[in-house]
């Protein structure tokens, strides 16, 4: 890619505020019983929260900024890569606000969650049919700022086992696209594809350490439209002790009933 020898990039961020609230805040897990102080007959695991994300990248090649109105510039060398928008000057990557029902894990329970985003990131969530034309690609947003729902999704589940179904962040891979769980501004070359996913996807906690999970996705940036985009999720979290996980996930489909694809990840 073009520079890619000689690129040199400055990123400067700040993180604005990061605001969350829960009711009656505890953290209600299969296998860790509820605290003594817990009053298990009014247990609420409704929680509310958001932050404000913004930096400034210098590049000392005088690259473009990587997006022209939503649209990759060929000329901007391999910092695309990186997810962030512009190269050149000020921006705001993400002003993100979120609301999450957790499910009781004690028996039978629904949850869920809703977030809504708005930056110049906001172009990395949008689906096709829900926050993208599906027919058009019309995006929510103009210019290099966008809209999305980088989840909705409905959870039901019974103690350990659940199903979630909607639109939800993915399993694969190691970066967070959610900017306070990163510790660099930028995201590595890792955090290409695959951020989020419409589909149905069950998740069984065999034990405290171990969990499986796997279903039906229909392919990369689409919600429920189109059934030509059909594709299997599927992996495990293994964690060994207080210091080593495992979490390995795996993606395997077709695009328009044409292209075929295997994509697995590992992360130890």
């Amino acid at each position: 890619m073009k520079n890619s020898s000689k690129l040199i990039s400055l990123c400067f961020c700040t993180v604005v505020f990061v605001f969350s609230s829960q009711a009656q805040a505890w953290e209600q897990d299969y296998y860790s019983p509820c605290a003594p102080a817990c009053n298990e007959s009014s247990i609420s695991l409704w929680n509310f929260g958001g932050w404000l994300d913004g930096g400034f990248m210098a590049n000392q090649y005088g690259q473009k900024d990587a997006y022209i109105n939503g649209i990759l510039d060929p000329e901007s060398g391999n910092t695309g890569h990186l997810k962030n928008v512009k190269h050149s000057s000020l921006q705001m990557n993400q002003l993100w606000v979120y609301a999450e029902k957790q499910r009781d894990r004690r028996g039978l329970d629904v949850g869920g969650r809703v977030d809504f985003m708005y930056g110049v990131d906001g172009r990395h969530f949008q689906a096709y049919g829900l926050d993208r034309s599906s027919s058009t690609g019309k995006r929510w947003g103009d210019g290099d700022y966008y809209a999305s729902l980088p989840q909705m999704y409905a959870e039901v589940g019974y103690r350990n086992l659940s199903v979630k179904v909607g639109k939800f962040f993915t399993v694969m891979g190691l970066d967070s696209s959610c900017a306070p769980n990163r510790f660099f501004y930028s995201t590595s070359f890792e955090n290409q594809t695959y951020i989020d996913f419409g589909g149905v996807l069950a998740t069984w906690d065999v034990n405290k350490d171990f969990s499986v999970f796997g279903g039906w996705v229909n392919g990369e940036e689409r919600f429920f439209t189109d059934g030509q985009h059909n594709a299997f999720l599927g992996g495990f979290n293994w964690k060994f002790g207080s210091r080593l996980r495992f979490d390995y996930s795996l993606l395997a489909g077709k695009d328009d009933g044409e292209r075929e694809y295997f994509v697995n990840s590992l992360v130890a």
